[in-house]
């Protein structure tokens, strides 16, 4: 994917819809991100470990501190250094970049998680692959889904004007709000189900899901 937008940035952002008076801006953002996607994708990749094995605290302790750093860091190097929306990119991909070493770190150094990574243990097995892409291409591709309507979203906005998709991000941001308290019962509900349809602990599984339905249409009704 960095490939590709290395490739086809440009033309990818045009048929978003980018005006062409800010496509040169857009494409500096954009090429930083793809440079540094790397780092965000091993971040995601650790999260996930630790959210498995049922550890929700550590990674938000990390994935907070790159907030952190990420915010202290935008103002420099958006205006004192003058990088404008390139400052802002860097800025995600130095914290991002900050965020990946805590976790190789914690991983490799300290052995914090219950999985070990030894490179005794690389090698291809296709019976492994085959089930991690069952459980994974149904979720990538709704996560597809929803970019793509993201990017429809997009175009039939910045016909208005590129302040009406800003707008539209800025909404989406503080929507998010009223999906938090939901989203946070699905997350922890992964752990759950896995590990009881792990144990084939059936009636258990029906009860964590039937709960979590209620109290999800509780909160989001509320």
């Amino acid at each position: 994917f960095t490939i590709i937008g290395w490739s086809y940035g440009k033309n990818l952002l045009a048929l978003l819809g980018t005006p062409e008076h800010i496509m040169n801006d857009a494409y500096n953002y954009f090429i930083i991100l793809v440079t540094g996607m790397f780092f965000m994708i091993l971040s995601v990749f650790f999260r996930s470990i630790l959210s498995g094995e049922g550890d929700t605290k550590f990674p938000m302790y990390v994935m907070g501190s790159g907030t952190i750093i990420n915010i202290i860091l935008d103002p420099i190097l958006i205006f004192w250094c003058n990088l404008g929306v390139s400052g802002a990119a860097a800025a995600t991909i130095i914290s991002q970049a900050f965020v990946c070493l805590i976790f190789l770190y914690a991983f490799i150094i300290k052995k914090y998680p219950y999985i070990t990574f030894s490179p005794r243990h690389f090698k291809f097995d296709l019976s492994i692959i085959s089930s991690i892409l069952k459980l994974g291409l149904p979720a990538s591709f709704s996560m597809v889904i929803m970019s793509f309507g993201s990017a429809i979203f997009n175009k039939i906005l910045v016909t208005y004007s590129a302040d009406a998709v800003s707008a539209y991000q800025i909404s989406s941001r503080i929507d998010h709000l009223f999906f938090m308290p939901v989203i946070s019962i699905v997350s922890s509900m992964v752990t759950l189900v896995g590990m009881f349809y792990g144990s084939k602990k059936l009636n258990l599984l029906n009860k964590v899901v039937y709960y979590g339905l209620q109290q999800a249409i509780l909160i989001a009704s509320i």
